[in-house]
């Protein structure tokens, strides 16, 4: 009767709690600041994108209610230039704080696949 017992909890096996989300609590305190920072990059540039494209559906769809109207038409053409005008302008920031915080002051390594945070040092 011992032997079937043994067998049941084999069958069964043991119950463990499951794992977290990937990668959550895994590595050191620099490598988690450097997946935040990079989801925080990338959200940016996900909502910047979006406003990009909300204002380049506006500004179409006031160019085409512009009717002729040569004032209305280059509020339209203006809207629509300060859409790629702003992420052009999101884009030449994140090359310059890239420079700054990774070439001058080496908080950052963007070298490789991903980026290394340095902690600063005496």
């Amino acid at each position: 009767m011992e032997k079937f017992r043994a067998d049941a909890s084999d069958i069964f096996g043991k119950v463990e709690p499951p794992p977290g989300p990937i990668g959550l609590n895994s590595g050191t305190a620099e490598d988690g600041f450097a997946r935040l920072f990079v989801t925080g990059i990338q959200l940016i540039f996900i909502v910047g994108g979006f406003f990009l494209l909300i204002y380049l559906l506006w500004g179409s769809y006031l160019w085409i209610i512009a009717g002729g109207d040569t004032e209305k038409l280059k509020k339209a053409q203006a809207q629509m230039r300060n859409a790629f005008l702003g992420v052009f302008a999101l884009v030449v920031s994140l090359a310059v704080f890239r420079f700054i915080t990774g070439d001058v002051l080496g908080f950052f390594d963007f070298t490789g696949v991903g980026i290394e945070f340095t902690l600063p040092q005496f």
